[in-house]
């Protein structure tokens, strides 16, 4: 969202960035719709970044050229995790539905969801549009695995790489079990397979893990349209991956990208069948069009559609 924005802003429009603050409480929603609508009175569109209650408070403001963008677990919720969890969950969802009639244009992050957004609410095909979060390709390109792994400290180590990547491996909508599990099944071909947790770590070496990595990992039970994907096919880094988002189209077309039902043996064969696969990959071009500079260009066609003067 940050990089977007800040794309969005060099390419000429007078952006700023607005938190609403915390919606825990009745309360807090009244609050922060009064805060809200008095501090965006001077603009000419107000562009939610997520549903829930961020959505919800935003499209309640009157007068306003709306834009919703849909991320993931804001429209799929989890059906997992603690009872707390599922229950913001539900309501997260609640809200997020409820809120859709109110927008002038809905943006999401793959085609699976457009279909599931306009199956359930019947928008107008104008009205929706799917556009992926972008990444920057000028960072994520292919480079040598072996210089990857020495500038992470990981000089002389052949072992086979296999990388998931989470914000917390405690986050029940990423599976980090499921995961664990399917690269013990693979060790028993791959002795030496190694699993890199990408967690925490500085902005500046995720290019450096993905291009260190033999084959990237995605257990998660729903997505937008994965960042970690995106940014391993921008460096020639094949994937396994349960059945989320519009993955299953590259899959269809790459005979060393795989997408298989959650069980950690399917993950395991086809982790098996990526690792045993010596051709070089070129997947580049799944998503040289999700390149930053043409998403925020696309963003702003997309504005200028609801606001000339822009």
């Amino acid at each position: 969202m940050y990089e977007l924005a800040n794309e969005v802003h060099k390419q000429g429009i007078d952006l700023d960035l607005l938190y609403i603050g915390k919606l825990k409480t009745p309360f807090d929603f009244i609050r922060n719709y009064r805060s809200l609508k008095g501090k965006v009175a001077n603009y000419d569109i107000v562009h939610a970044q997520y549903g829930s209650g961020c959505g919800f408070l935003t499209s309640k403001l009157p007068g306003k050229i709306k834009f919703l963008t849909i991320r993931g677990s804001d429209w799929y919720g989890a059906e997992c995790g603690s009872l707390k969890l599922r229950s913001h969950s539900f309501l997260a969802k609640k809200l997020t539905r409820h809120s859709l009639k109110h927008y002038h244009q809905i943006n999401v992050m793959s085609e699976r969801t457009l279909l599931d957004v306009r199956d359930y609410s019947e928008c107008s095909s104008n009205k929706l549009v799917c556009l992926p979060d972008g990444i920057d390709l000028s960072i994520f390109f292919p480079m040598s695995k072996l210089k990857a792994r020495e500038q992470l400290g990981f000089s002389g180590d052949h072992s086979r790489w296999v990388l998931f990547s989470t914000v917390s491996i405690n986050n029940p909508i990423k599976r980090f079990k499921l995961a664990q599990k399917a690269v013990d099944y693979t060790k028993k071909y791959f002795p030496n397979l190694k699993l890199q947790i990408m967690t925490q770590i500085d902005r500046k070496n995720v290019p450096l893990f993905i291009n260190a990595s033999d084959v990237i990992l995605l257990t998660s039970t729903h997505e937008g349209w994965p960042n970690i994907i995106k940014e391993g096919l921008a460096c020639n880094i094949p994937f396994v991956s349960t059945d989320v988002s519009d993955l299953h189209l590259i899959a269809k077309k790459e005979n060393n990208c795989y997408v298989v039902e959650d069980d950690p043996l399917a993950l395991a064969d086809a982790l098996k069948k990526v690792l045993s696969n010596e051709e070089e990959n070129n997947l580049r071009y799944h998503v040289e069009k999700m390149d930053i500079k043409n998403v925020a260009h696309f963003l702003i066609d997309q504005y200028k559609k609801h606001v000339s003067s822009i």
